[in-house]
């Protein structure tokens, strides 16, 4: 009886274990993503560091190391940023209404074509209109999220440019700004 006592503890205790390893195999085993892949699970995002018997190791962007239990991370969802060699992103941009958009399409793509961290542009869309015409802009760039936000950040500076060489103005803003005033 003893033995048998001894046997089940044995077994209850080395269960976390033998889950921990069965999990972090099928994590590992899994070509969802691997170590190197840029991901987001429940809202964190960074770089798998390494799948460990327990957890997947993460670095964030701001230099905090994140442990997700692969117990959990089976069951979540997973998006990985670098599961191919480009993604889509967009830059919104309203324009003032009297705008040719056969033009500014003209001047949009040769803006952006000029910028080395887009790979390509994509659509130009008039999405709608109030005090301006408001375009949603999509370009293709590499897969890290760096290289979107180096994408974006260099379209913006060269459609600004482009957009006071060419004439083109901006849709009036209609933000309203009420301050106190105190005696």
């Amino acid at each position: 009886r003893r033995v048998l006592d001894e046997l089940l503890i044995g077994a209850l205790l080395a269960r976390p274990i033998v889950e921990g390893i069965a999990t972090s195999v099928l994590v590992a085993a899994r070509d969802e993503f691997s170590v190197g892949d840029e991901i987001e699970v429940d809202g964190i995002i960074g770089t798998v560091e390494r799948i460990a018997n327990r957890s997947t190791v993460i670095r964030t962007r701001d230099g905090r190391r994140v442990h997700i239990p692969n117990s959990e991370i089976i069951d979540k969802t997973v998006t990985v940023y670098t599961a191919y060699h480009e993604r889509r992103s967009s830059i919104e941009v309203a324009v003032a209404l009297d705008t040719d958009l056969d033009h500014i399409d003209t001047v949009i793509d040769d803006a952006l074509t000029a910028v080395e961290s887009i790979t390509r542009v994509g659509t130009i869309r008039a999405v709608s209109f109030n005090e301006g015409v408001a375009l949603s802009i999509r370009i293709w760039h590499g897969p890290h999220i760096v290289d979107a936000n180096d994408a974006i950040n260099a379209g913006v500076r060269h459609l600004k440019k482009a957009f006071k060489q060419t004439g083109i103005r901006f849709a009036p803003t209609s933000s309203i700004r009420i301050e106190e005033v105190h005696p």
